[in-house]
């Protein structure tokens, strides 16, 4: 499974995401869904950006703020856009 493949199923709740570390003020939470683990930064309680996508193969990406788009592959273009369609999935309320 791909990182689009994730978190379009994430997203159409096919895919369970498993809360491992809820979202904190100005911190990062971790989640598990389907072998794989994803790090998401919270910018004041606000969903902001996926920090770290690990597949359970160990492939590995991190976001890279620095980093102009024409030089990150798919995978970090995922992590840097990505919105989830529900946030409230992923322990955010608002």
């Amino acid at each position: 499974m791909t990182l689009k493949e994730l978190l379009d199923g994430i997203d159409a709740r096919t895919i369970p995401l498993e809360i491992l570390e809820a979202p904190e003020y100005c911190n990062y939470s971790t989640y598990k869904a389907a072998g794989w683990t994803l790090v998401v930064f919270d910018d004041c309680h606000s969903w902001d950006y996926i920090e770290v996508a690990e597949s359970p193969a160990g492939e590995r990406w991190e976001y890279e703020i620095h980093k102009p788009d024409f030089e990150l592959c798919d995978e970090e273009k995922l992590i840097h856009w990505y919105r989830p369609a529900h946030t409230e999935d992923w322990g955010y309320t608002s």
